[in-house]
C-alpha cells in the first residue's frame, strides 16, 4: 500500500491552527499556495482528500486559502512564538531522476531521466511522494539520487572550468555512471545535479562520475591535451605510445606504453585517432601517443 494513513495527527492539529514554513515553495497550480521560508500560516483544512497536503492561508498577507505540502511546514502551538530555529523534517527536498519511471496507476508519477523532483514525503517501503512538472505522485526511491539541501554552489572560478582530467580509472557500477581510464579528458556537462558527482561526456558516452576522480581544467589546457601538435606528414605514420589505453568500446584499440602504433587516420573525431597495432585496428585517444616521435 503506497499511501499511508495521516489521520493520527489531525486531532492535535485541529487544536493548533498555526504553522511556520520551513522552506520556500513555488506553486505550480492555481489552487496551491506559494510559501517563503518563515511565513506563518493559518491552517484551514487538514483533510482535503490528498495525502501529504493541507489547506491554509498566509496570515500576514491575509489572502485566499491554498494547498501546500505538509512536510514544508511545522505546526506551532497557540502560545508559541516562532524562533526561526526549526530544523527541516526531511533530509533532502529534491532529488534527480537517474532513469525513466512510468507510473502504473493514478497514484504514481511519470518521471524522465534528469528530472528534478521536489520530495514532499518519504515512506519506509522504498517509495517517496513528490512533485515534478506540475504533477504529484509516488515513485521508487531507487530511481533517484538525493540532492542534499546543504549542497553548496561552486566557486565562480570552478564554475568556469568545463573539462576534467581523470586522475584515476573509474569503473561504472550502474548504467548511469561514466567509465574512463586515468588520463582521459572529460567534458563536464553539469556540476550541480548531485552533491559529490559531476555529469560528463567522453566520446559518445555520457554519465555521472565522482568529482574526486578528476582534476578540473581550463578549456585551453584541455584543448592542448585533446589536440596535440599536428604531425609533419598526415596518414601512414608511426607514433610512440606514451600512455597505455584499455578499450572501453569494441571499435577501440588497446595501446601499451612504449610501443609504436601505425596511424591510419589522425583525426577521426575531436581528440581521437585511428591506427593499427599488431593485427588490430581501432580508435584511441590522441593524447596517448606522441606524434613527433617517428
Amino acid at each position: 500500500m503506497f499511501l499511508h494513513d495521516m489521520k493520527k495527527k489531525r486531532k492535535e492539529i485541529a487544536d493548533q491552527k498555526r504553522c511556520k514554513a520551513l522552506y520556500d515553495y513555488q506553486a505550480d497550480n492555481e489552487d496551491e499556495l506559494s510559501l517563503t521560508k518563515g511565513d506563518i500560516l493559518e491552517i484551514t483544512n487538514t483533510n482535503i482528500g490528498e495525502d501529504g497536503w493541507w489547506e491554509g492561508r498566509i496570515m500576514e498577507k491575509n489572502g485566499k486559502p491554498g494547498i501546500f505540502p505538509q512536510n514544508f511546514v511545522k505546526v506551532l502551538s497557540q502560545d508559541a512564538e516562532p524562533s526561526g530555529n526549526e530544523e527541516p523534517s526531511l533530509e533532502c527536498l529534491k532529488c534527480v531522476a537517474l532513469r525513466d519511471f512510468c507510473g502504473k496507476n493514478p497514484e504514481e508519477l511519470f518521471i524522465n531521466e534528469g528530472d528534478i523532483i521536489q520530495v514532499t514525503r518519504k515512506f519506509d517501503d522504498g517509495w517517496w511522494h513528490g512533485k515534478v512538472n506540475g504533477q504529484h505522485g509516488m515513485f521508487p526511491s531507487t530511481f533517484v539520487r538525493p540532492i542534499q539541501s546543504e549542497e553548496k554552489t561552486l566557486k565562480p572560478s570552478d564554475a568556469d572550468l568545463h573539462y576534467g582530467k581523470a586522475l584515476i580509472e573509474n569503473f561504472p557500477r550502474t548504467e548511469d555512471e561514466l567509465g574512463f581510464q586515468a588520463g582521459a579528458i572529460i567534458f563536464i556537462t553539469s556540476k550541480t545535479l548531485v552533491k559529490g558527482w559531476f555529469e560528463g561526456k567522453l566520446g559518445s558516452k555520457k554519465g555521472i562520475f565522482p568529482t574526486s576522480c578528476v582534476e578540473l581544467l581550463t578549456e585551453e589546457a584541455a584543448q592542448v591535451l585533446l589536440n596535440p601538435p599536428p604531425m609533419t606528414t598526415p596518414g601512414n605514420d608511426s607514433s610512440l605510445v606514451t600512455q597505455s589505453y584499455e578499450p572501453l568500446m569494441d571499435d577501440e584499440l588497446k595501446l601499451s606504453k612504449g610501443n609504436l602504433v601505425f596511424i591510419t587516420n589522425p583525426c577521426v573525431q575531436k581528440g581521437w585517432m585511428e591506427g593499427v597495432s599488431g593485427d588490430k585496428k581501432g580508435l584511441f585517444p590522441s593524447m596517448c601517443v606522441d606524434a613527433s616521435v617517428m
